[in-house]
């Protein structure tokens, strides 16, 4: 089924929409019945719709006959829920149209990273993929993935074309990056200042009133191993294991009698 922005906004909203890997065998080859399951298995679980051909699944990767194949077990199992699916150029972009994607993830155009006019491209780029018809979701991927960083102004184009109805964020490298996302998401008249506001939440309520900070040195190998103390004593009568030192990990994780070279004991008090 198709769905217009705003049907396909209310059909999304709350819900989670993974982005499904694609299964291959040992020598490399698409691996059908591996895949078959995985997607019978998916379509059974309460998620809100599908994202396919995307940075998960190694979308741009994929040869012409893997993606066709992969596209169409997707539509085949999820009939009554949203086929969201990336388009990194036009032609992928009308290959998912014409195989039942009901909107497009829009891959960022890295070619244009190094152009003098890459805002101003950017934005053509997604008014060629909005050409399709389909719903559009902005994709930021941050440059060490493999993306392209978006100004603000960029976005506030992006956001407001007709097609776009959302943006899947991955900008894991930029907490920043993030807010002025969302602050170019808000109405126009919001300004940035205070949506940025309203993303950051409230502080937890205080749970104790004057507190009275008290600080003192202490020797730092007496210390140690009476936080140590705290931290690791097990009554005897209890089958609680003593926490152990991790195989894996750093050998810092847990706590030794090595000598600090100093070291700070802090407590308070509460009413």
């Amino acid at each position: 089924m198709s769905y217009s922005p705003e049907e396909l906004k209310a059909k999304l909203t709350g819900g989670l929409i993974p982005a499904t890997p694609v299964m291959f065998d040992r020598e490399h080859r698409f691996h059908d019945r591996a895949h078959e399951a995985y997607v019978s298995f998916m379509s059974s679980q309460p998620v809100a719709g599908v994202a396919v051909w995307a940075h998960t699944g190694r979308g741009l990767l994929l040869d012409d006959e893997i993606a066709r194949r992969v596209l169409q077990q997707w539509r085949q199992e999820i009939a009554d829920k949203p086929l969201i699916v990336g388009a990194g150029a036009l032609s992928m972009a009308s290959a998912a149209a014409a195989g039942g994607a009901d909107a497009l993830l829009a891959y960022p155009p890295t070619w244009l990273k190094q152009h003098e006019r890459r805002d101003s491209l950017i934005v053509e780029h997604h008014e060629r993929l909005s050409s399709v018809g389909l719903p559009i979701i902005l994709f930021y991927l941050y440059e060490a993935a493999g993306g392209v960083s978006y100004s603000a102004t960029v976005l506030d184009e992006l956001l407001s074309l007709p097609n776009v109805v959302g943006i899947k964020m991955a900008t894991l490298d930029s907490v920043m990056n993030s807010e002025n996302s969302r602050a170019a998401a808000t109405p126009l008249e919001t300004s940035a200042a205070i949506a940025r506001a309203k993303t950051i939440p409230p502080p937890p309520a205080i749970p104790w009133k004057n507190r009275q900070i008290t600080s003192r040195p202490a020797d730092g190998a007496s210390a140690h191993n009476t936080e140590a103390s705290a931290q690791t004593r097990v009554d005897p009568s209890s089958s609680r294991r003593r926490p152990q030192a991790s195989d894996i990990g750093p050998r810092i994780s847990c706590p030794t009698t090595m000598p600090m070279t100093s070291a700070v004991s802090v407590s308070w008090t509460a009413d």
